[in-house]
């Protein structure tokens, strides 16, 4: 239809989460077959013409429970995750060989989390989110020497609470918060004869918590029939609106700094065998924390290092592999939520998992 592509995609389920018995702390129980469901629903379109991409989202996954915090709620209560989102690109030729230049417009909306209970106030929750972003990117690939990529993007995030007169939330006091960022960022990369080269830098203004610099570099080599890498990156992510808003001290961003080295061997065409060092350091780490209120704070640092191996046989469909991975957090964990009592080597993962999403 000239030229024009078009997709889409639906689904919807509706399951049982646990058919399990479940009692609170106060000694109550809940029967979960009756009172623990997930009902998730997703609606995707795709539609391309020429350079133009345009995409369509929207996700609604609810989840109903009555386990509660500690103690169980006195009916079912259902919170919804609901996502919109949209995004179209264009692929530009800019008559230089290898040039493009890409300008993309995304705009996110979301109510996570939501849970419209004035009666159950320690469930209540209701906020929506937007994010509007604006990026603009040139690629230059030069097929016969480097290729870059650099460009700038920026964003503007609200989040609004949507029955303010209730009285139950609000943003220490305000009914809305506001942030913006502003970001640059380049990245070139060159194959040579001894080794393929990549750095790359970021830098992004955000508009409470200042300027942040985080480079990236990496350095990869085949000499068949081995490979070897070498990366060292950082990362920063500012706080999250909810990390604002319960912020038990003046909030600052997390900054990560990895190290990585890996080695590859191809034995035989049937077997491969790869091993992986790393080391990663999280600064200002944002925790979350409940002594009867929620807040969040940096703490000094936290992270992680180690040793990954892996062996794998075979062809096609069969094959077989084998792992081994060793990490500590020795000297390196300085956050008391995420520590396992009585070894200073081990780390809570899910919970520090949590900490790094939210």
């Amino acid at each position: 239809m000239g030229g024009v592509r078009v997709g889409a995609t639906a689904s919807v389920a509706s399951n049982v989460t646990s058919d399990r018995t479940y009692v609170d702390s106060a000694g109550t129980p809940v029967d979960l077959a009756r009172s623990s469901r997930t009902s998730p629903a997703t609606v995707t379109t795709h539609v391309a013409w020429r350079g133009l991409e345009v995409r369509a989202l929207f996700d609604d996954y609810a989840v109903g429970a009555r386990d509660g915090y500690a103690v169980a709620a006195p009916r079912d209560v259902t919170t919804f995750f609901r996502t919109a989102a949209a995004d179209a690109r264009l692929s530009i030729p800019l008559g230089v060989e290898g040039l493009v230049l890409v300008p993309q417009v995304t705009y996110r909306w979301e109510q996570p989390w939501n849970t419209h209970t004035p009666d159950l106030p320690d469930f209540y929750y209701d906020v929506t989110n937007q994010r509007l972003t604006g990026r603009l990117v040139a690629i230059w690939d030069t097929l016969s020497g480097p290729s870059f990529v650099f460009g700038a993007e920026s964003y503007w995030q609200r989040g609004v609470v949507n029955d303010f007169a209730l009285g139950l939330q609000s943003f220490q006091g305000e009914r809305s918060i506001t942030f913006s960022d502003v970001s640059a960022f380049a990245e070139a990369a060159l194959d040579t004869d001894w080794a393929n080269l990549l750095a790359g830098a970021r830098v992004d203004h955000q508009s409470s918590f200042g300027t942040a610099f985080v480079p990236r570099i990496a350095v990869t080599r085949l000499f068949a029939p081995f490979h070897v890498k070498l990366l060292a990156s950082g990362a920063y992510r500012a706080p999250s609106t909810e990390n604002v808003n319960l912020q038990a001290t003046k909030i600052r961003p997390e900054r990560t700094t990895v190290l990585e080295a890996e080695a590859g061997w191809q034995m035989t065409e049937l077997a491969y065998l790869s091993a992986n060092v790393f080391d990663v350091t999280i600064r200002d780490p944002i925790v979350f924390a409940f002594d009867g209120t929620e807040t969040y704070s940096n703490l000094d640092r936290t992270g992680s290092r180690g040793v990954e191996a892996e062996l794998v046989v075979g062809r096609g469909p069969a094959v077989l592999s084998a792992s081994y991975s060793f990490y500590t957090a020795a000297g390196k964990n300085q956050v008391p939520a995420y520590a396992v009592a009585g070894s200073n080597a081990l780390l809570v993962w899910l919970r520090l998992f949590v900490g790094l999403l939210f």
